[in-house]
């Protein structure tokens, strides 16, 4: 997170640098305004060079010939769903891409809401548990939580960040408390580090 006692403001370095730069002041807040306009140059927003043209960006939503031959190819195989067969297309993906990211488990889902129910659900969570969330984020995140007949704690932010404020989370953690849910805003990570000490140190899940 950037300190509030240093000269660089969120505002002085946004108009100064790319988007990809903000995950080096979110450990190295020291660094100079001025450095930053030298190696990164301005925003495109700002009047600086853009890093892609308007004509380079794909439509969404994008398809190809290659998505048109695998929708058709799983239609004519009458295997719409997951339970229909070992070896549809679902459970295929999902074996492969346990098998690219090195994880143990993979369910494929229909949505990001449905794959944070999914979690929520496969965690036993339920009445009477609490789970510590951030206020700023979709209502999906919300969302999984009620349905798994939980309650939400909506922690607060940090003012500077806009990430979820760990001080605030670790305050909150109750009896009740079953896991920790960040959220991450604006493309910048929330507080991992602590969030995952505090969970550690509590027997959460996060």
């Amino acid at each position: 997170m950037l300190d509030s006692t240093n000269d660089l403001t969120r505002r002085k370095f946004l108009q100064a640098a790319p988007i990809g730069a903000v995950a080096v002041a979110a450990t190295h807040s020291g660094l100079a305004h001025a450095n930053v306009v030298k190696k990164f140059g301005k925003l495109a927003a700002l009047g600086g060079e853009p890093v892609r043209s308007k004509k380079s960006w794909r439509k969404w939503p994008y398809w190809d010939d290659n998505v048109l031959e695998s929708i058709v190819k799983t239609t004519k195989s009458r295997i719409w769903c997951r339970i229909q067969s070992k070896n549809g297309t679902v459970p295929t993906f999902e074996k492969e891409f346990a098998k690219m990211t090195n994880a143990k488990h993979c369910i494929g889902t229909g949505a990001g809401t449905q794959a944070l129910h999914t979690a929520v659900e496969a965690l036993g969570i339920g009445p009477g548990d609490e789970v510590i969330t951030s206020p700023y984020t979709d209502p999906g995140t919300i969302a999984s939580i009620l349905c798994a007949r939980a309650l939400p704690v909506l922690a607060d932010l940090d003012r500077f960040s806009f990430q979820l404020d760990p001080d605030d989370v670790e305050r909150r953690i109750n009896e009740n408390t079953k896991a920790i849910m960040p959220v991450h805003v604006m493309g910048q990570p929330a507080h991992m580090e602590r969030f995952m000490q505090m969970a550690k140190k509590r027997k959460l899940y996060h």
